[in-house]
């Protein structure tokens, strides 16, 4: 049974006997900030400490939690910020660490201060080396890195520009002096400087000539410190990734380490107050490689256009590029700020990284520097903690002098360098890299290669340079290429495959092999699920090269253009066929005016068309299996489904193309799945030679659903619903909605099941009625019978007036059981009737079990109906063997509920029925039907098992409806309680868990809850 506690101390769990925080602080650097706190208040050991790490990995979030916790123990805490171009002013951080452990003898020694830049102070002149200072009138320069919010040097308040006169004394030698009575006269006190490596090195060499009294002392210096050098200053001799402090200053550097992959879902869930997905998870870790400030980019503003917030849930958008940096981001700026040449190289290595040892001469190529120059540049971006490099993997790190390979340490800088090249430089660069992947395949041996997985990322970014790389390159060999890879990817990466194929088309002269190319983009599109790009293109091609397709191939794209409108949501454009589909009389315009009718939901007149035209019986196989298959889907809508469960027993056509016979039988496996026909299914797949690993998205959905697999299908929903419409395949993408709904319900998120059911409403969908049991189910669990009954009767209203039967018995069973409420038993037995009529119609097993569930419910509530129904125990049995027949398990829980609940049943068989009832809900996670089995425990009076599991159910459910937004009142209807009954219980949670306020209870969930 799924555990419905997940963390110690906190909903559903035992008491520890301390509140839990509603948030942490610091994710991902407790540990790094507790280890800071023992080095900086022990009384023994280094008095400075380095607290190293790349641009953007939290050194300045750490020392504030740092600065936070150590002022909580007592320990005075002083913090000092370096800025950029602070190293041009000698002894200025010198100055503000005086001003911080002694301000009265710093406003002494105001007359005194250090010498600004460009006076004729000897020390201000000088460099610590002895040698003169080259920088001493350096310009403020806008375009380089500063701190936000924070003025530059020249306008610091403690700037020693703003002395007045400077001293008698050398200024050097006074600081020297405040600061030796400052460290032996302080208490206990901890000095934090944040970007300490703007630091000046006069400061750096007063430290260390003070080292010996400040380890004596009892103050500690924290010093974060980036891999960065100031801005303006000279390239830093090799020193040392701490530089400008050497490692002999101080003790052991504290590294603060990426985030792990976890720690990345835990900041995602805190930032979007949504639960990120694992898809996304993996791809903003990827982008990220764990740094904060790199995921803190893509979860701004800039990368809202890549990230869908659904139901409590963070999906990324398929297809999304990878966001842009700003200019005033903290990655571009340190970028710029190592100088003209570098920022040339970084833009070329952006788009060079997988070529390894190849790398620098073609960076010197491209860019137009000297081999020196740009071996400098890659250095600075190693040094800088920019850009990874490390031996090459393959048979190059092999040699005796192992071959490099340069990286981005952040792939999405990488990804904001791209998109900063120019065009010109784009194609230049790719066709330089296009050059040495083809001179380097043209050299290897037959059969070399790096492994399957390394060749087809190799062979995808040999496409993508071809493609940016344009005339640049051999056309005909392009071409080649690009078919081939196309061709060869298709199946693992459509979307890019659509790009390639589009590319090849440009590159081609002959019309038969540019219509084919055109008519692959199209349809590679629709599959990787860019319906927009998929009808325009397939339009497109139609206009312009319809006459160079085969029939055949024009049919299919017809076809292609219309699933992919509907897959859009372009009903306008769709139903604009819709005339012309109606009077449509040969094979391809026949086809596509059928599909256009049936897309459009008017099932009834897609069966004429297919009557009147015969579309099932043409002698072509393609037009003859497409009628039939459209024939059957509308005949499901209708009610007459006999000639789709005849498909399971047919044979595959083995005149029909591979990838259309495919396509075929997934439509058919669709209807069947809809119908809850899980059995004939998987028999129509095994008999076809498929497996579900192959399934659609949506097809995945129906199954996972239907074989009780909830959390992977609540995965596949929102991937569904956040790239896809409600228009894209009716019933099927309806009921992705439908069911979505019915599993959040169950778990006890009304609120939740409500909005996927009104973001398919806001849709032009067809068959919308089969929402409106869902509709009603939400309004009965808060209480709203009226509303639940507008709902059914709406939806019936609408299956009436098109003529659809498909569905209705849900509609029907509804209303039964809420005319069961009243004293009119007739209207509950009318319902029964059109039940069973559905039922008959469908031949369905699931239409079946329901219909026996609910004659169960209305003889109990109605025992005078007993002469009109068929037995009570005829119908349990039957439910029962029915439920078990087929392999559903929520139909299972639910039946077995429903038939220990009705009278008649021996006290042994009742129990066993419950518990196995129980058991199963507990497999799904379904809180609210374990809550109503628990009920009808104690209603039977049997004992309810695990009393401690219960008491954390209750707890947990109590906590997602409060979650969910539900007054007490509301509450108090969903779980049949009094409303006083519901405070107490909240009472008691807030006071176990140390939560003062719903919305702390709802954060600590939305925290804490995988779903």
């Amino acid at each position: 049974m799924r555990a419905a506690n997940h963390v110690t101390g906190r909903i559903g769990a035992v008491d520890t006997g301390a509140p839990p925080r509603s948030t942490p602080q610091l994710i991902g650097r407790d540990t790094v900030v507790q280890q800071l706190i023992d080095c900086a208040t022990a009384l023994t050991g280094p008095a400075v400490w380095l607290v190293r790490g790349e641009i953007g990995i939290g050194r300045s979030a750490v020392l504030a939690a740092l600065a936070e916790r150590v002022r909580a123990t007592g320990v005075t805490v002083h913090e000092v910020a370096c800025l950029p171009r602070d190293h041009h002013t000698a002894y200025l951080l010198a100055h503000r660490l005086v001003t911080a452990l002694s301000p009265t003898a710093a406003l002494r020694a105001v007359t005194a201060e250090p010498s600004a830049p460009g006076t004729s102070s000897p020390a201000a002149a000088r460099r610590p080396d002895g040698q003169p200072r080259t920088d001493q009138s350096h310009p403020t320069d806008p375009s380089q890195p500063s701190h936000a919010g924070q003025p530059g040097p020249a306008h610091h308040p403690s700037h020693p520009a703003h002395a007045s006169q400077p001293g008698p004394d050398d200024p050097g030698r006074l600081l020297t002096r405040q600061l030796t009575r400052a460290l032996r006269t302080r208490t206990r006190t901890v000095v934090l400087v944040d970007d300490a490596q703007f630091a000046d090195p006069e400061t750096v060499d007063l430290v260390r000539v003070l080292a010996p009294l400040l380890a004596l002392s009892a103050v500690r210096l924290v010093l974060g410190v980036s891999p960065v050098r100031p801005p303006g200053s000279a390239p830093r001799a090799p020193r040392g990734p701490s530089w400008p402090f050497p490692d002999d200053l101080a003790g052991d550097p504290v590294w603060l380490p990426p985030l792990t992959r976890q720690e990345v879902a835990r900041l995602v869930t805190h930032r979007l107050r949504a639960v990120p997905d694992r898809d996304l998870v993996a791809e903003l870790y990827r982008l990220s490689a764990g740094n904060p400030g790199a995921l803190a980019a893509v979860l701004g503003p800039a990368g809202e256009p890549t990230i869908g917030t659904l139901i409590g849930h963070a999906q990324l958008r398929p297809g999304a590029a990878p966001p842009v940096l700003p200019d005033d981001d903290r990655f571009v700026r340190a970028l710029a700020g190592l100088g003209e040449a570098t920022w040339r190289v970084a833009k070329a290595l952006s788009v060079l990284e997988p070529l390894g040892s190849r790398t620098p001469a073609i960076l010197a190529t491209t860019t137009g520097l000297s081999a020196a120059a740009v071996a400098g540049a890659l250095a600075e971006l190693t040094a800088a903690g920019l850009v990874d490099e490390a031996a090459e993997p393959g048979p190059a790190a092999r040699a005796d002098t192992p071959a490099r390979r340069w990286s981005f340490r952040v792939p999405l800088v990488a990804a904001a360098l791209r998109a900063r090249l120019g065009p010109y430089e784009r194609r230049a660069v790719s066709a330089a890299a296009v050059r040495a992947l083809w001179e380097e395949s043209d050299r290897a041996a037959p059969g070399e290669g790096g492994g399957q997985r390394r060749d087809a990322e190799r062979r995808a970014y040999l496409a993508n340079r071809i493609v940016d790389a344009g005339a640049l390159v051999d056309r005909s060999r392009a071409l080649s290429e690009l078919l081939f890879i196309s061709a060869q990817l298709a199946p693992v990466r459509p979307r890019d495959a659509a790009r390639w194929l589009r590319a090849a088309a440009d590159l081609t002269d002959d019309p038969l092999l540019r219509a084919s190319s055109l008519a692959r983009h199209a349809a590679t599109a629709y599959r990787a699920g860019d319906a927009r790009e998929a009808a325009d293109a397939a339009g497109a091609v139609l206009r312009t090269h319809g006459a160079d397709l085969s029939p055949a191939a024009r049919q299919e794209l017809t076809v292609v253009r219309l699933m992919a409108l509907a897959a859009a949501g372009d009903m306008a454009a769709l139903g604009g066929q819709h005339g012309p589909a109606s009077r449509a009389t040969e094979g391809p315009s026949a086809i596509a005016g059928a599909l256009t009718l049936c897309l459009l939901g008017h099932w009834a007149q897609a069966l004429d068309l297919i009557a009147a035209t015969g579309l099932g019986t043409r002698p072509d196989p393609v037009t003859r299996h497409f009628g039939a298959l459209l024939r059957d889907a509308a005949r499901l809508m209708v009610g007459t489904p006999a000639g789709l469960y005849a498909a399971v027993d047919a044979p595959a056509d083995p005149s029909l193309p591979p990838h259309l016979a495919f396509e075929l039988t997934l439509l058919q496996c669709d209807g069947l799945l809809a119908l809850g026909s899980v059995r004939q299914a998987v028999a129509l797949l095994e008999r076809r030679g498929h497996d579900t690993a192959r399934l659609p998205a949506e097809t995945r959905f129906l199954w996972q659903f239907l074989t009780g697999s909830w959390d992977e299908a609540l995965a596949t929903a929102r991937t569904v619903m956040v790239s896809r419409r409600a228009t894209a395949r009716p019933p099927v993408s309806v009921l992705v909605h439908a069911h979505t709904s019915t599993m959040l319900l169950a778990h006890g998120r009304p609120s939740r099941a409500r909005t996927v059911l009104d973001q398919a409403r806001a849709q032009p969908i067809a068959a919308a009625y089969l929402l409106d049991a869902q509709e009603a189910a939400i309004a009965l669990f808060l209480g709203e019978p009226a509303l639940a009954e507008e709902a059914v009767r709406r939806g019936l209203g609408e299956a009436r007036e098109r003529g659809h039967v498909f569905g209705t018995e849900s509609l029907w069973t509804a209303l039964a059981a809420l005319q069961g409420d009243g004293d009119r038993p007739e209207r509950v037995l009318l319902c029964l009737r059109e039940v069973d009529r559905v039922a008959t119609a469908m031949a369905s097993d699931r239409s079946r079990l329901r219909y026996l569930r609910a004659c169960l419910g209305a003889l109990d509530r109605h025992p005078e109906l007993a002469s009109d129904l068929p037995d009570g125990s005829a119908l349990a049995d039957e439910a029962l063997t029915l439920a078990r027949t087929d392999e559903q398990p929520f139909e299972l829980a639910r039946t077995l509920l429903a038939v220990a609940s009705s009278g008649g049943r021996a006290r042994p068989e009742t129990e066993s029925l419950l518990r196995e009832a129980y058991e199963v809900f507990g497999q799904l996670g379904a809180l609210v039907w374990r809550y109503r089995t628990r009920t009808a425990l104690r209603d039977a009076g049997l004992p309810v098992p695990g009393r401690r599991t219960v008491t954390e159910e209750n707890e947990r459910l109590l906590a997602t409806l409060v979650t969910e937004g539900l007054a007490n009142r509301q509450i108090a209807r969903a779980l049949a309680v009094s409303e006083g009954s519901v405070a107490s219980r909240l009472n008691r949670l807030f006071h176990r868990t140390g939560l003062r306020s719903r919305v702390e209870l709802a954060t600590l969930m939305l925290t804490t809850n995988e779903r």
